[in-house]
Order: structure tokens, then C-alpha cells, then sequence
């Protein structure tokens, strides 16, 4: 069985709604979307570019319709976009009726890995990546400090 590994972008306080552009994610009265725009830099762009381009990726469906409308809609050549065109995608959904909490991987504790993308920025409010549960002990294994104050810290789950 393969890694899953979470790659997703925090503010400070934890939070990762929104971050790609100014209409994204206004769920909740959230009005900070698109706030992860100012802070793109080569690093990241190597970073993420030079991930494994085996790995499959899993979306939600919010993430992964975005994800597509992007890619559709980008011609210049990117790592981003050229990491979402090659790599195997698999979308989780919910039928109707169906209410899971959000992250619920990790809450199952099938979570192997999370590389964290935290920006200089606190908002105190919107959808945080680890909401209310149990306690999870995270061993870092690397950080990356980039140009424009993010850092990259990528952990192992226990």
C-alpha cells in the first residue's frame, strides 16, 4: 500500500480556506479567500514540482473541481499544473446525507505524512486543517524556509 501524504497551505492560526484565489471559498462568511496568492515563490514551485511524479493525488471533490478548472484554463507551462496533468487522481465524494467531518483520513489514522505550507498570516477565522479530535504526534522531518517567508515543514504521522 502506497503513502498518503496531505500537502495543503496554513495560515498561522491553522487555517487553509481559501488560499488560491479571491472567489474560491467564501463558505461561513470567510472574506480572506485568495490570501495565499502574494506568497508563490520558486521554492515552493521546486518543491512541489519535484515531488514524486508516481504519486497519485486525492481530492475532495471542492479541491479536485477547482483543481480541474485550473488546468484547463493555465497554458503556460508550470510544475504545478504539469504535476496535475501526470500523476493518477482519485476523488473522494459523499452521497447525499453523508456527513463526514472534514480531514476524516486522519482522523481514521491513514494519514502517513502532512507537508505543511505555513504562511506568515493569522486571520482567526475560516476552516482549520485539524479541527476537534484526538491527539496526534507529528515528527518533523525536514522544513524549507522560502523567499517570501513560508515555511515548508514536511511531518511524519506516529
Amino acid at each position: 500500500m502506497g503513502t498518503i501524504s496531505v500537502l495543503a497551505n496554513l495560515s498561522l492560526d491553522g487555517v487553509m480556506q481559501g488560499p488560491g484565489r479571491a472567489d474560491e471559498d467564501t463558505r461561513g462568511g470567510f472574506r480572506h479567500d485568495g490570501w495565499g496568492i502574494g506568497y508563490a515563490d520558486e521554492v515552493i514551485a521546486k518543491y512541489v514540482g519535484g515531488m514524486d511524479p508516481a504519486a497519485a493525488m486525492l481530492f475532495g471533490h471542492r479541491s479536485y473541481d477547482d483543481m480541474l478548472g485550473h488546468r484547463t484554463s493555465v497554458t503556460d507551462p508550470n510544475p504545478f499544473t504539469e504535476a496535475l496533468v501526470n500523476a493518477p487522481q482519485y476523488v473522494s465524494s459523499r452521497r447525499p446525507g453523508t456527513d463526514l467531518a472534514y480531514l476524516s483520513l486522519h482522523a481514521a489514522g491513514l494519514v502517513d505524512e502532512c507537508v505543511l505550507l505555513i504562511h506568515p498570516a493569522v486571520f482567526g477565522s475560516g476552516t482549520r486543517l485539524f479541527g476537534a479530535g484526538e491527539r496526534t504526534d507529528l515528527a518533523l522531518q525536514e522544513t524549507i524556509t522560502t523567499t517570501t517567508g513560508v515555511l515548508i515543514a514536511r511531518y511524519l504521522t506516529s
